[in-house]
């Protein structure tokens, strides 16, 4: 089994709502979701969340991380 070989692996799924991802999701421990602050990336999360949820059902040991990415340091901009 692979879980024997490997302490970690990675798949870039590529954000795609496609048969690899819920695979890669129903065997993960850790779903890690990139980000930019942009109006398409938040309806993207917001996806990205209802599919982590659905596979939370099947896979109750998956937890989620959202990277936040290119975020402005400038708190007035």
């Amino acid at each position: 089994m692979q879980e024997n070989k490997n302490d970690c692996v990675f798949i870039d799924t590529a954000g795609a709502d496609s048969k690899e991802m819920c695979i890669a999701m129903n065997k993960a421990d850790l779903l890690i979701i990139p980000t930019i602050p942009s109006q398409y990336d938040v309806v993207v999360l917001d996806r990205m969340l209802e599919v982590f949820n659905l596979a939370k059902e099947n896979n109750p040991k998956l937890h989620c991380l959202i990277l936040l990415n290119k975020i402005s340091p400038n708190p007035f901009f």
